[in-house]
């Protein structure tokens, strides 16, 4: 099975290493709120590729990403299937709100672990916790904007201002660039990153060689990507293209 509860091995919201991490969904509760919330939860792991049961004792529960990447996967009836949304460690997933069916999948894209909430019991805590109330609503925010970049993406960018996106985005899109090297881990598989950002994967890879041709990035196997030109990036992630013509090809093409 892709699906292992773990609660048997880590007994209370103080064993679990999600409760240590900034902004997460329980680092702002009190020790009688993590014990309400343990005791409405189910903390498991799933590996890569499977899709999610996100219930609990029949009902869609809240979600909180613990570790590993998710992603909601629709299909058509003739078997095209694509990506729509992508969920990182801190990010909260309310299962109420999706059609979880034969056509719309919340499927793991690596290892994950999810602390699966009851939908009632979270409720009542985010009324009464004004610091998880704000994590929330940020979560939600955050996913808004996020929502409204990728329209931008997929109906007016270039294959190679959607890779820029991308890994400025994993970077830290609300973070001014940093004037130096910096090292991202993309868990994804290349392929599913591609679909999410409506690629084919032979362009994915060529503007990945792109990229690093003219100095932007340095490719490092399959999971390391280092960010040689943030500054760069991010003005290619806005539509500038500030090494224009420099690269291998003199025209725009396909992949400017």
């Amino acid at each position: 099975m892709g699906t292992k509860r773990v609660n048997g091995t880590i007994k209370s919201c103080e064993d679990c290493f999600i409760a240590q991490l900034v902004n997460s969904t329980c680092s702002t509760l009190t020790e009688d709120d993590k014990r309400l919330l343990w005791n409405h939860s189910d903390l498991v792991q799933v590996k890569a590729g499977n899709s999610i049961d996100g219930h609990i004792a029949g009902v869609p529960a809240i979600v909180s990403v613990c570790a590993g990447s998710v992603g909601v996967r629709h299909g058509l009836s003739d078997g095209r299937q694509a990506i729509s949304t992508l969920y990182s460690p801190g990010d909260i997933i309310d299962l109420r709100d999706l059609p979880c069916d034969s056509h719309c999948k919340v499927v793991a894209l690596t290892d994950a672990f999810l602390c699966l909430h009851d939908s009632e019991a979270f409720e009542t805590l985010v009324r009464r916790n004004q610091a998880l109330s704000a994590i929330h609503y940020r979560n939600i925010r955050n996913q808004l904007r996020r929502s409204e970049a990728r329209c931008l993406d997929l109906a007016r960018k270039t294959p190679v201002e959607r890779v820029a996106t991308f890994l400025m985005d994993r970077y830290g899109q609300d973070t001014q660039p940093p004037d130096r090297p910096v090292t991202l881990h993309t868990f994804e598989k290349r392929a599913d990153i591609a679909d999410y950002l409506g690629l084919q994967p032979e362009t994915l890879s060529r503007v990945l060689a792109r990229l690093q041709f003219e100095g932007f990035i340095k490719v490092v196997g399959r999971q390391i990507i280092v960010l040689e030109d943030p500054a760069g990036l991010a003005k290619i992630a806005q539509g500038g293209r500030p090494r224009l013509g420099h690269g291998p090809r003199q025209d725009r093409g396909a992949l400017a």
